[in-house]
């Protein structure tokens, strides 16, 4: 599977992957045997996740590293693909969390450091966004000002109009008779 995934036939990798998995799936053992068993099936998981992250089928890919996770919750791997997953499908504050696992179990890791950024600048640019939407949503309405001698001619105007609705009105009922 490896080297079919490393030439980029992620297809046939899948299906190799899956074949192995296959292979160790009922498996349990007891103590050192039973930890190389959940290493053997986390393995193939975290296989299966990165060739449908290649793909960009990231619910698979999550579902995949989710699955990995149940077995070793402390796989580095595992923590960094279901990170990266979770950071591009949009839930960057739980791939944030996931990346800085990783980085507490192995300070070094610059792979997680690269994803962590990433994730970062992500959220930096949804704040900035939200915060130019809210910005307009909330902000106080320009008011026109208007000088008392306009306001008062507005009225003398508006009485004006009323008052010949009025005359008009009065007009049009003594016709009627």
């Amino acid at each position: 599977g490896n080297t079919l995934f490393k030439e980029g036939n992620l297809e046939a990798a899948l299906a190799k992957y899956d074949r192995a998995f296959k292979l160790v799936q009922y498996e349990q053992g007891e103590g050192e045997e039973g930890e190389r068993v959940k290493e053997m099936k986390a393995s193939c998981h975290l296989n299966k996740a990165a060739c449908f992250d290649k793909m960009k089928r990231l619910d698979d890919s999550l579902t995949e590293a989710n699955k990995a996770l149940d077995l070793q919750p402390n796989s580095l791997k595992g923590l960094f693909r279901r990170g990266k997953t979770l950071g591009l499908l949009g839930k960057l504050e739980e791939g944030r969390a996931d990346l800085e696992r990783v980085l507490t179990l192995d300070p070094a890791n610059k792979a997680a450091k690269q994803q962590l950024h990433a994730i970062n600048s992500l959220q930096k640019a949804q704040d900035d966004k939200d915060r130019k939407v809210f910005s307009k949503m909330f902000a106080p309405r320009p008011t026109k000002k208007v000088e008392p001698k306009q306001e008062a001619k507005k009225e003398e105007d508006k009485a004006k109009q009323e008052g010949e609705e009025e005359v008009v009105t009065l007009g049009d009922d003594t016709k009627m008779n």
